[in-house]
């Protein structure tokens, strides 16, 4: 068997599955994790899969990290940040800070475990499910500020949540060696930090100039793969984060250039298949042993997270003076996790070795009961938000027609 074979038999194991998840309604994400998992853990299978899953992983990881990077700047507009509400921004930080908080002092205090995985493990946990969230919100043809607010929410939580995880991957790299150096980790910080963002945006005005020469789409699908080779190569060879460097060349170019919607079609060709491979070569990776030992750990997280989103969606909401009720809904709705924890706790994994593995099994149970849970609670909690629009506005009318009698 070669690497190309055994990459196609994936993808059709994959959309025959796929079927499969969507009777006994199981998310996609999570039925692409499960297959990974089961493969990489059955005796014979794994034997014969497993260097196979290397190659590809080897292969295929950083290219898909840097376009679900690319496609999160693109999402976010600047004239949509500045007609963003401060409601939305103060909801926002408010989540993120408690989250954080929640799940850092929870594994600290409670399972006392060292700070560089409790860092780690709390700014994977913030990232919100954006697929999730969109798709769910259609499908229930949800409508007015629920929607609006969920929308900005989704798109400011995941933003922040990477530049967070930016700052904290440098912090515990530098707290798992035996002898920590402050100034040391202030240099590397800001290398890591200022680089990509010059890079990134140096690349968008690149990309938007460079489109622009091309108007056929097979010309600009190839200036749009190359491009995007060009600037998670030069993230390689400079030893820094792929994630900021793409989202603030997707931030400038989203921004810069008429023509975007293009370029949205042509990553969507390319980034079904690519996620599909992605997530079933990572789901392998996952041990029953490594789950077993992280057992309580995921526990906790779950629990700290689910804390964390609710209370602080809540306060959040107050001190923006968001409607009570809507504050704690929103809190449910921002509980689904997927792709973007699974590319930070891949990225974790490997920049920090040491507890790598720890990091990238609490993290993938997390995300798996929220792909599970994440979705029906928001189904549920969009249901009860129009049901109480509908009284509401029932009451409305009758109270105005009380006051004309």
């Amino acid at each position: 068997m070669n690497i190309f074979f055994f990459i196609g038999v994936i993808l059709f194991v994959a959309i025959y599955s796929g079927r499969l998840f969507k009777k006994i309604k199981l998310p996609v994400v999570t039925g692409y994790i499960l297959i990974g998992f089961l493969l990489g853990n059955i005796p014979f299978l794994s034997h014969h899969l497993i260097p196979y899953f290397s190659k590809v992983a080897l292969l295929i990881d950083e290219f898909a990290v840097g376009v679900i990077a690319f496609e999160m700047g693109t999402d976010f507009s600047l004239r949509e940040l500045r007609n963003m509400e401060k409601k939305i921004v103060i909801l926002t930080l408010m989540q993120i800070i408690f989250t954080w908080f929640a799940i850092y002092l929870s594994l600290i205090y409670v399972l006392q475990i060292p700070t560089a995985i409790a860092i780690m493990i709390a700014s994977i946990g913030n990232a919100t499910a954006p697929d999730i969230v969109i798709l769910v919100t259609r499908e229930q043809n949800v409508r007015g500020k629920i929607a609006k607010y969920l929308k900005g929410i989704v798109t400011l939580d995941d933003f922040l949540t990477g530049l967070i995880f930016i700052v904290m991957v440098t912090i515990s790299k530098g707290l798992a060696q035996k002898h920590f150096n402050w100034s040391a980790t202030e240099i590397h910080l800001l290398k890591e930090f200022l680089l990509p963002i010059v890079l990134g945006f140096l690349f968008g005005i690149l990309f938007t100039l460079v489109v622009k020469e091309f108007k056929g789409l097979r010309a600009l699908f190839t200036v749009t793969i190359g491009a995007l080779f060009v600037a998670i190569g030069t993230a390689i060879l400079f030893d820094i984060h792929i994630i900021l460097l793409l989202i603030v060349m997707g931030v400038v170019f989203t921004n810069t250039s008429s023509e975007k919607r293009i370029v949205h079609e042509i990553l969507s060709q390319i980034d079904a298949p690519l996620f599909i491979t992605f997530l079933i070569v990572n789901g392998s990776a996952l041990s029953i042993k490594i789950l077993i030992e992280s057992g309580m750990l995921g526990v906790v997280f779950i629990l700290s997270r689910s804390l964390g989103k609710v209370v602080g969606s809540t306060i959040g909401g107050r001190l923006a003076k968001i409607n009570t009720i809507l504050g704690e809904k929103i809190g449910w709705a921002l509980l689904p996790q997927s792709e973007i924890s699974i590319y930070l706790s891949i990225l974790a994994k490997s920049a920090i070795p040491v507890y790598g593995d720890k990091i990238f099994a609490v993290s993938m149970s997390g995300i798996i009961f929220f792909e599970i849970v994440g979705a029906p609670l928001l189904r549920i909690m969009l249901s009860e938000h129009k049901k109480s629009l509908r009284y509401t506005v029932a009451s409305e009318k009758f109270n105005d027609k009380i006051k004309r009698r």
